[in-house]
């Protein structure tokens, strides 16, 4: 047996500590954007994701648009846009398009790639072509912009192995 690398014993808690992390906002809410900034300048070698939602934003007044969330956050590498909220709910293209322009220079600003997720799947081609051809307008091309669309591909056996 070859014993592992301390090297990557350390990432391995890292990794964990972010999927910990995740569900954590998953579940309650919101990350504080302290412990992000802390736990980013901790790790530098993990790529923390902020998910941006419906819940995160916010209704009514005290809403705040999705480039205000995300420059609260010092440290993240990502922001994925998902209005599903992660339940795989299909994306609206016009209002994908409208996000992430309104959000994009805020994020390119601060160093963050901006993605987006809802619904995305094998069969999702007119929407793409719908937000790939609002977004050419705004000289944004999906080609900078990562898409997430894991629960839209996978297999009904694949899923019942979890």
């Amino acid at each position: 047996m070859i014993a592992p690398d301390p090297a990557d014993a350390a990432c391995l808690d890292a990794l964990c500590d972010t999927a910990l992390m995740a569900t954590w906002a998953a579940l309650d809410g919101e990350p504080d954007p302290d412990e992000v900034a802390a736990f980013a300048a901790q790790h530098p070698e993990v790529e923390v994701i902020l998910q941006v939602n419906s819940t995160s934003l916010g209704v009514g007044p005290s809403a705040i648009t999705p480039g205000d969330y995300i420059a609260r956050y010092d440290g993240i590498r990502h922001a994925l846009l998902d209005a599903s909220g992660g339940t795989g709910k299909r994306i609206v293209p016009e209002g994908v398009a409208a996000t992430i322009r309104s959000t994009y220079d805020v994020a390119v600003d601060r160093g963050v790639r901006l993605g987006f997720a809802g619904g995305l799947g094998p069969d999702c081609g007119t929407a793409l072509a719908h937000v790939r051809r609002e977004l050419e307008y705004f000289h944004i091309g999906l080609e900078q912009l990562s898409v997430d669309a894991e629960s839209g591909v996978r297999s009904p056996a694949a899923a019942s192995l979890a």
